[in-house]
């Protein structure tokens, strides 16, 4: 017996994502007025993410400043000492 594939059966895993955020969005909106707590959700995930770009960038400033620390010369270098 030959199955025939559905619409849902032929969509990427992407796709099976995106139709089912977007339907739990509008059944949350439908069900509960969530609109002011998805700008409320959007505005802590975007502060989330500014948090961890910032501490990139403090990992990154730190590997910078070692590298700039290991380039400059040694306060102990050799100097030279003429022997009469």
């Amino acid at each position: 017996m030959a199955e025939e594939k559905t619409k849902a059966d032929e969509m990427r895993w992407e796709e099976h994502l995106r139709v089912g955020l977007h339907g739990l969005r509008d059944e949350l909106r439908e069900e509960f007025g969530m609109r002011a707590g998805l700008q409320d959700f959007r505005h802590h995930g975007r502060a989330a993410l500014k948090e961890m770009l910032l501490a990139w960038r403090g990992l990154i400033d730190g590997a910078i400043t070692h590298i700039d620390e290991a380039e400059k010369p040694s306060a102990q270098r050799a100097t030279k000492i003429a022997i009469e």
